[in-house]
């Protein structure tokens, strides 16, 4: 349901969803929402405002659901299993490892949103802010069981994750006249998320429980690294014997006694999170008389990844040429390093904290030209439009990140550089 009277704008909705993925009690989620804005400069105070062509606040609130599992995780459900009877292999099945759960049920997020639109100096600057805080509860998560259980994991709804950030957007009409405009935008956009629940279960002195081998840790991000801190290379003269590192040489990888106890072990893993602190792009729109182009730059700053080209063994993290690893300035007894360790296939541990790495770059994204045919040139032809263009994709990146690209490690493609040409043409 809608409605609209002059300034004021009110939004109702309700649905209700149901999916063959959850158990028959379960099966269908209620997600409401409302919403309201206020035209700001249409109210008397600022009707006649030069300064303002639009104003506009906004305030969301709602729900929404996921059903993103397989079908059968709420079920019981076998497998092929063939065995052997009487010396014949028999086709037979079995129950799955996985313990089936039928009161699984939509996971929800509720979210608030708070906008403002505005348009100011006869629409010289255009821009949006946004800021948004979302709580997703009854998580669609797997728990591991006990192996005498028979079975090995079940998926369940538990927990609650709570994401919120700010979103800008601002476009500047440079120039805006006949032959030639110019217009610079740029968006920008942070995100913080956090788990603020899991399950009920608490260890000996009352406190919450994390899912360690799930890599989910109460009060941290979703998205982490669980490691040591790195903290340089041992070198030459150090006092080895007083060192929380019994084993250590010139060349190890030194990490850090977070709890000061005198030993390394569980107490010492710090939480690191991999999402970017924000995500920008600016972009460039130009046309001149026939002639159009645009630019985009895309940047992410404050982005952490742990580099397997650098902590995997089997991806030349040893050093060894043979290899064909990462080219780094390692530690060698004429030449030493605080950055790298010497190459030793059997050095001890520790390899992965040196390879937690900066993955924040800047990024020439889009770069395209085109010409567009004048109405006279083309009027036999039948065609309305026509325009000739070139495109290019991931032009350049910039990064301190040693891999093929900073979104992908080892194992995964790297980022392709595309070129298109085309025609684009219209009756």
């Amino acid at each position: 349901m809608a409605q609209r009277k002059e300034r004021y704008l009110f939004t109702l909705t309700a649905r209700a969803d149901a999916s063959s993925v959850f158990a028959e009690n379960n099966k269908w989620g209620f997600f409401p929402a409302a919403a309201v804005a206020w035209k700001v400069h249409q109210e008397s105070f600022l009707k006649d405002s030069e300064a303002f062509n639009m104003l506009k606040l906004r305030l969301s609130y709602g729900d929404t659901g996921n059903e993103g599992i397989q079908p059968s995780q709420s079920l019981g459900v076998a497998g092929y299993l063939p065995y052997v009877f009487g010396g014949i292999a028999t086709g037979g099945n079995a129950a799955l490892t996985r313990l089936p759960n039928p009161d699984l049920k939509w996971e929800t997020t509720t979210s608030l949103n708070l906008g403002v639109d505005f348009g100011i100096m006869n629409n010289l600057f255009i821009g949006t802010i946004e800021w948004y805080k979302s709580n997703t509860h009854d998580l669609l998560l797997d728990r591991i069981l006990s192996g005498v259980s028979g079975y090995s994991v079940t998926r369940f709804n538990i927990g609650e994750i709570e994401n919120k950030g700010l979103e800008l957007t601002l476009d500047a009409n440079v120039i805006r006249n006949r032959d030639f405009t110019l217009s610079l935008g740029t968006t920008w956009s942070t995100n913080e998320n956090r788990i603020l629940e899991l399950d009920k279960s608490v260890d000996e002195f009352g406190e919450p429980l994390d899912f360690v081998t799930q890599g989910l840790f109460i009060g941290q991000p979703i998205d982490n690294i669980r490691n040591y801190v790195f903290d340089g290379i041992f070198q030459e003269g150090d006092d080895f014997e007083n060192s929380v590192q019994p084993d250590a040489q010139p060349g190890f990888i030194r990490v850090k006694d977070i709890n000061e106890d005198g030993n390394i072990g569980q107490e010492d893993l710090v939480i690191f999170k991999e999402t970017p602190d924000w995500y920008s792009s600016v972009y460039l729109n130009m046309k001149y008389k026939s002639f159009d182009f645009f630019a985009d730059v895309y940047i992410v700053e404050g982005a952490t990844r742990l580099n397997d080209y650098l902590s995997d063994y089997d991806k030349g993290a040893t050093l060894q040429g043979v290899l064909n690893g990462i080219k780094v300035d390692y530690h060698l007894p004429e030449k030493p390093s605080n950055k790298f360790p010497r190459p030793n296939i059997n050095a001890p541990g520790f390899l992965s904290s040196a390879a937690i790495k900066d993955a924040s770059y800047v990024r020439l994204r889009t770069l395209s030209l085109g010409y567009n045919f004048p109405a006279s040139l083309i009027a036999r032809t039948g065609m309305e439009t026509a325009k000739l263009y070139v495109t290019g994709t991931n032009l350049l990146t910039f990064t301190d990140y040693k891999s093929y690209s900073p979104e992908n490690n080892a194992g995964s493609f790297p980022d392709a550089k595309g070129i298109t040409v085309g025609v684009k043409i219209g009756f």
